[in-house]
């Protein structure tokens, strides 16, 4: 990879281009975990790291949520929440420069869909729901929502933002032995929560394992693992 700095809208310094592999939060979206092949500032008192597409977010992007006006990439806002997430606000972030309307950089860039018709979680339609006080726990993985969550409204249950993606059972044949089911569950550490070791784009799975047999004789594995999040 070239080491020659460049310049972009993100930063106030030249940034240089890395193929190492760094643990840390990105200035960008505020992430804590790991960060592969990203950009770095190399300028005194501030050397500070960016995720490759954190770096090269745009200066100016069209918005599905606020079509009426472009979003400008800007480190000065007001004190406030996300307006998709609700979550505070840290820059940079995304604003409009004619309205009030203003999003941090992963709601710009890659906002969660306001409805999945056909989640795999679940069996019915969810909705995007902003971080609210009420506490709640995720259906799927049993844990407290600290953030913004999907609920179904018929069912009044809510999920992560990361478990409404998992398939709460896969089905593989295992030959005469009968059937394996798999139940993913995501559990998300929140900011609050955060290592060195698990940021917040990393979440743990943890699968059950359910063999039945011909025999009807059932036996349950417990594994734990890591996963970076999509």
């Amino acid at each position: 990879m070239a080491t020659t700095a460049v310049n972009l809208p993100i930063h106030e310094h030249p940034l240089f281009p890395s193929a190492r592999c760094m643990q840390g939060e990105c200035d960008g979206c505020h992430v804590n975990g790991l960060m592969y092949s990203g950009y770095f500032c190399n300028e005194p008192y501030c050397y500070v790291w960016f995720h490759k597409e954190c770096a090269e977010a745009p200066a100016e992007i069209n918005h599905s949520s606020h079509p009426q006006h472009p979003l400008l990439l800007t480190n000065d806002l007001r004190d406030g929440p996300c307006d998709l997430c609700g979550q505070k606000l840290s820059p940079p972030c995304y604003s409009c420069s004619t309205c009030e309307f203003k999003v941090d950089l992963t709601c710009g860039m890659k906002p969660s869909p306001p409805a999945i018709e056909h989640p795999l979680c679940h069996d019915h339609p969810v909705v995007f729901l902003k971080i609210r006080e009420e506490k709640v726990s995720c259906v799927l993985c049993k844990e407290s929502i600290e953030g913004p969550s999907y609920s179904c409204l018929e069912c009044d249950v809510y999920f992560h933002v990361d478990c409404v993606h998992l398939s709460k059972e896969k089905r593989f044949g295992i030959g005469t032995m009968g059937t394996l089911s798999l139940y993913a569950v995501a559990k998300r550490k929140r900011r609050a929560e955060q290592s060195s070791a698990l940021g917040k784009n990393e979440f743990c799975l943890r699968w059950f394992l359910t063999i039945t047999t011909l025999d009807h004789y059932a036996a349950n594995v417990t594994l734990d693992a890591r996963s970076p999040s999509s």
